[in-house]
């Protein structure tokens, strides 16, 4: 997709050029994937031990649903905040990337990123949408 980008836009790309600024990018959505994994799998330990700790309070003390949530949003932020330094990092560096691998200029590298990105949205959607009705069908 790179190289039609890249052709449509007038500019020079081997295959080999994709290849790698491909890789480089998606090593940086790799790592974030990593990361949040892991942050996700210490999350749910001890959400876990949270939910235990709930439950084992005294019987009128009730249900501590915003200590529950109070626990999880630091959590959930740090997430978030993985995501998105990925995302923009993996942005700018798909866009000032292929501005310089293709010989472009810094506006028709980021429209390159740009349309990747909402390329791989859409694939993205179509991919989810064929799964709930494979889901659906499956259940009927």
């Amino acid at each position: 997709m790179l190289r039609l980008l890249a052709a449509a836009m007038k500019g020079r790309a081997r295959f080999e050029q994709c290849l790698s600024l491909a890789l480089h990018v998606s090593l940086i959505g790799a790592t974030g994937l990593v990361v949040r994994s892991l942050l996700r799998t210490t999350q749910v330990d001890g959400i876990l031990d949270l939910q235990r700790n709930i439950f084992d309070r005294g019987r009128d003390s009730g249900w501590d649903a915003m200590g529950l949530v109070a626990d999880m949003a630091p959590g959930a932020i740090l997430d978030l905040m993985i995501h998105s330094f990925a995302f923009v990092w993996s942005f700018l560096l798909l866009g000032l990337g292929a501005a310089a691998v293709f010989r472009l200029s810094r506006p028709a590298g980021f429209a390159i990123a740009a349309i990747n990105w909402a390329a791989g949205k859409v694939l993205e959607m179509g991919l989810a949408g064929l799964a709930v009705a494979a889901m659906t069908a499956s259940l009927r």
